[in-house]
């Protein structure tokens, strides 16, 4: 099995990282302390085989989720992005007369009325612009396949 390192946790901590420490306290970390062998926050120190981030699978983008206290459907946010609405506005969450397509590669945005194609994103993460990916991460979302790999914890598996 593959090991949590500082390669896939820096990316998440200008976001706000949570996570769930080996005795099942959830945990947002801020003022940080990273090296290589351990995470240091809240004046606690845990090694990385010791936490798991808490993060949203890539499934989750076809799906309203709550981010800071907005509800909004991530898909649609980043085609109003790519559209070049560049501030968040509440307008920017919601998008009326679009359908959402997926096949094993990409997720489709396409205009119900005449069926044209508006925009796509890879879910192969790297595939994409780098302001996606920043946008990936700070809503938490898993970019390295941490769940798939029992390194993560699925955000919809924690009761609360």
């Amino acid at each position: 099995m593959k090991e949590l390192t500082i390669k896939e946790i820096a990316p998440y901590l200008p976001y706000g990282l949570k996570v769930l420490t080996d005795n099942g306290i959830e945990k947002v970390v801020s003022s940080v302390g990273v090296n290589s062998v351990t995470l240091e926050y809240d004046f606690d120190v845990y090694s990385y085989d010791k936490i798991k981030p808490i993060l949203r699978s890539l499934s989750d983008l076809t799906k309203e989720v709550e981010h800071n206290g907005k509800k909004f459907v991530p898909i649609i946010v980043l085609y109003n992005l790519y559209n070049f609405k560049v501030s968040i506005t509440d307008s920017l969450y919601y998008l009326k007369d679009f359908k959402i397509e997926e096949d094993v590669e990409n997720i489709y945005m396409f205009d119900k009325e005449d069926d044209s194609q508006h925009f796509v994103f890879k879910k192969e993460v790297s595939g994409n612009p780098y302001w996606i990916v920043r946008r990936l991460l700070e809503w938490h979302f898993d970019i390295f396949s941490l769940i798939e790999n029992g390194l993560a914890v699925d955000i919809n598996t924690i009761n609360g």
